[in-house]
């Protein structure tokens, strides 16, 4: 399947994938805009956890996604993303983000994230192919 197919694919499904989302009990919860909206005012930190690495001006930062991030599939379905992880700041891996749906992944990401960045600062392992350009 080519790009342009994908794409329409993903264009005829968005509206009805598409949705704004809070936080209710710990799960991402469909919503309409205005209680979206409401909510988004009362809670600006979105942040599930946030790690700073000592020595540096690098962080790991894990997010709650309100409108989910959606990634449309070779098949036409659309895969939902309701966390971010990703690397901030001056030095290694900055920019590198994952994506996925649950917050448990999350925490797992961010884990994982966190050691490796300090793991290639350290000269224990070596920087991911995705982040061997300027950028991630």
């Amino acid at each position: 399947m080519d790009d342009e197919e994908s794409r329409k694919r993903f264009e005829k499904n968005f509206e009805k994938t598409c949705r704004h989302y809070i936080l209710k009990d710990g799960l991402p919860k469909a919503v309409d805009l205005k209680t979206w909206s409401d909510w988004i005012e009362s809670h600006p930190n979105r942040f599930i956890k946030q790690d700073a690495i000592e020595g540096t001006k690098i962080k790991v930062v894990t997010v709650f996604l309100p409108l989910c991030w959606l990634d449309p599939q070779p098949d036409g379905s659309i895969k939902k993303y309701f966390y971010g992880t990703c690397v901030r700041g001056e030095g290694v891996m900055h920019g590198h983000e994952v994506r996925t749906l649950t917050q448990d992944e999350a925490e797992d990401n961010h884990v994982q994230i966190l050691q490796l960045v300090k793991d290639v600062l350290a000269g224990k392992a070596e920087l991911p192919d995705c982040c061997k350009n300027e950028r991630c």
